[in-house]
């Protein structure tokens, strides 16, 4: 990012962001030290942005198990063996290797502290069964790692991303997040405990998390027959929740249009529904890496406006609210600033979100 200010250019926020949010979650899920900002060819960097890809696109897959999701073992075997998912054979090699080396190691292994070495050591305690571990199969531990590091990975890229936006866009807000900084963390270390003091900042990314949700939609299926407001709907079906509506819907969120940090305040909080509150879904499976993106996010946020400024420049100028209402309507023509990709699961802006920075005193 300095060096991108230092060039006279503008931060291209998916490229900082998002090598950020790589390099992050390779260490925590698989223990992997990476530079993906500099090295794009590594192996793992390469397979993870095509699979990263591949998983943010409409696929038909999606949509048939959401509308029928007695066909999931169908699907299982065409994604599998006909229909591969790009980057999914190299990946999952990649971190079959990483798996087969920490058996290898033996205890030495137990030295590493990331999400696969825990699922190792739990099994490692675990008795087999014809072959098979009481608790997961290898390959459904190397899926439960996946699941972490694209929960991880995208959550974070994607909500830093609309959060510079926004921060660029209000500056008077900006700068209280700033002032927060200053009083709760002074200039020394950025510590999980220091970050916990940072209440606004908190507020701030709720309310980003509210108007730009990391996922568009989310899908659950219904474990018992249950009529809502006359409308029933039988056990085993597949429920679509429109995320994007709800976070919008001024019942619960009054002015959606406006920007106001202030709504996830302690005491506003506690006066709303808390299933309104939708961009990591909610309940028993609720997104496995929400907690650690909100924790990327705010360690992140910190370092970066100790050091840069964000300026609200004229290309901004233009209202969250009409911008949802005409990218969900797919109206949104080129000239707009703000663009979820049609069709995708995930609100990845259809062009780079570029912000003019400039370094603090």
């Amino acid at each position: 990012m300095q060096k991108m200010i230092a060039n006279g250019e503008r931060i291209d926020a998916k490229i900082v962001y998002g090598g950020f949010a790589m390099d992050v979650i390779a260490q925590t899920a698989f223990g992997i030290e990476i530079n993906s900002q500099e090295d794009l060819n590594h192996p793992f960097v390469r397979d993870a942005k095509l699979l990263l890809s591949f998983v943010a696109s409409d696929s038909w897959y999606r949509v048939a198990l959401t509308i029928l999701p007695s066909l999931m073992p169908i699907v299982t075997f065409l994604v599998t063996y006909i229909y591969k998912q790009p980057g999914w054979t190299g990946f999952s090699a990649y971190v079959q290797r990483i798996i087969q080396q920490r058996k290898s190691d033996g205890k030495s292994a137990q030295m590493h502290t990331d999400f696969l070495q825990m699922i190792l050591d739990y099994e490692e305690n675990e008795k087999t069964t014809n072959g098979r571990l009481k608790s997961l199969s290898e390959a459904e531990v190397i899926g439960q790692a996946t699941v972490i590091f694209l929960g991880g990975y995208e959550t974070t890229s994607t909500t830093l991303q609309f959060l510079t936006h926004n921060l660029a866009l209000y500056p008077e807000i900006q700068e209280k997040v700033v002032e927060e900084i200053k009083v709760q963390l002074g200039d020394g270390d950025v510590t999980y405990e220091g970050v916990a003091k940072l209440k606004y900042l908190d507020s701030v990314i709720s309310e980003t998390l509210r108007m730009y949700p990391p996922l568009n939609i989310v899908n659950r299926l219904a474990s018992e027959t249950v009529t809502i407001k006359g409308v029933t709907i039988p056990k085993g079906a597949g429920v679509l929740v429109p995320i994007v509506n709800v976070l919008n819907d001024p019942e619960y969120f009054p002015e959606p249009e406006k920007f106001i940090p202030e709504r996830f305040s302690e005491e506003n909080k506690g006066s709303r529904n808390p299933i309104a509150f939708l961009p990591f879904g909610f309940g028993p499976r609720v997104c496995i890496g929400m907690r650690l993106a909100i924790l990327e996010v705010k360690i992140a946020m910190v370092h970066v406006l100790r050091r840069v400024k964000f300026i609200k420049t004229d290309d901004l100028q233009i209202t969250t609210y009409m911008i949802l209402l005409l990218l969900y309507a797919c109206l949104v023509s080129p000239k707009d600033k703000i663009r979820i990709l049609p069709g995708s699961l995930l609100s990845s802006p259809e062009r780079p979100i570029l912000i003019e920075g400039v370094l603090r005193e």
